[in-house]
């Protein structure tokens, strides 16, 4: 079983798109900087090399905001669900008024 991180790298590498962090943190020290120590993304081969993308960047620097949006605003409706005294009706009604 190949590691994905190596395999990864390789083909970029030989594809000409592997990103070097060294320079990257003389030209951009905070993308370099969140390369280096962040998650593993795609988006990094799309930096330089062929088929550059110019959103490459911006993917990277929002990758924190992807992954909190979704999680951030939860509702609790287990007091809506666990309220036994109300049928399915009434329960559909307090959750969609609970969400406006």
């Amino acid at each position: 079983m190949e590691d994905y991180i190596e395999y990864m790298n390789e083909l970029a590498e030989e594809y000409g798109a592997k990103p070097d962090i060294s320079t990257l943190f003389f030209k951009d020290f905070y993308l370099g900087w969140i390369c280096f120590t962040g998650p593993f993304l795609s988006y990094q081969f799309r930096l330089n090399g062929p088929h550059k993308w110019d959103g490459a960047r911006q993917a990277i620097l929002e990758c924190y905001d992807r992954v909190r949006f979704p999680l951030s605003e939860r509702i609790n409706t287990n007091k809506i669900i666990a309220n036994n005294n109300t049928n399915e009706n009434d329960r559909n009604e307090l959750l969609n008024n609970y969400e406006n």
